[in-house]
């Protein structure tokens, strides 16, 4: 009886030394979320993405992995739809696996993709898969200012349905509205040829939604 658990137990010590027979393929999944200048009153359609990275560490994995993606509600849903908040206040946005924005990436819908390594190939293979959030219905921001969301990203793959999970942070400015408080004065350079270099600088100010990114170009 004894010779039978040693036997058993060097047969299982060198299953577990072969080469590949304890790795396994690992997933992440990320994204840089969802942001959107929003004018009262309009529709809206942005496109972003969210990024798999799978790592095969050995050739004895297998060279394809499957996945699958869901996305859920938010922290504010109402009903089937979503909301980004500010306070008390909200606005409806919805995302979607298209750009036409009919088709709610929500519920039981998922997005599908899969990697692969070429023959003996090991290492990470990152893929980027687009998505898009819309305001369909137009609506009238009560409150000014970032109303944000938060929505849970869960990602299914290879054959054991091993599960990474990732967030998809929303922020909506809303209204989107910059206004120019101090224009920018005028510049006046004299230059003399082969002088000494010469500058100027002026300042400007602008009022805009509370957390609104901007980029300013002169005229």
């Amino acid at each position: 009886m004894k010779t039978c658990w040693t036997r058993l137990l060097f047969a299982l010590l060198m299953l577990l030394a072969l080469p590949g027979a304890r790795a396994a393929i690992t997933c992440t999944i990320g994204t840089p979320g969802v942001s959107i200048n929003y004018v009262n009153g309009t529709t809206m359609s942005v496109q972003t993405y969210f990024t798999v990275s799978c790592t095969r560490t050995s050739t004895g994995d297998p060279n394809n992995v499957n996945y699958d993606v869901q996305a859920d509600n938010g922290l504010y849903p109402n009903g089937q739809n979503n909301n980004a908040k500010l306070g008390t206040a909200t606005l409806r946005y919805d995302v979607f696996t298209s750009a036409a924005c009919n088709n709610t990436w929500k519920g039981n819908r998922k997005i599908s993709d899969s990697i692969s390594w070429t023959g003996n190939a090991t290492g990470t293979i990152t893929k980027q898969t687009a998505y898009w959030a819309c305001i369909v219905t137009p609506a009238t921001a009560t409150t000014a200012g970032t109303y944000t969301d938060s929505v849970g990203l869960t990602m299914t793959y290879g054959a054991a349905s091993s599960v990474a999970l990732g967030t998809m942070s929303v922020a909506i400015y809303a209204p989107a509205l910059c206004t120019m408080v101090t224009p920018a004065a005028n510049l006046n350079l004299t230059y003399a040829a082969f002088g000494p270099q010469v500058s100027q600088s002026t300042s400007f100010a602008v009022t805009c939604t509370s957390g609104m990114p901007y980029t300013w170009r002169p005229t």
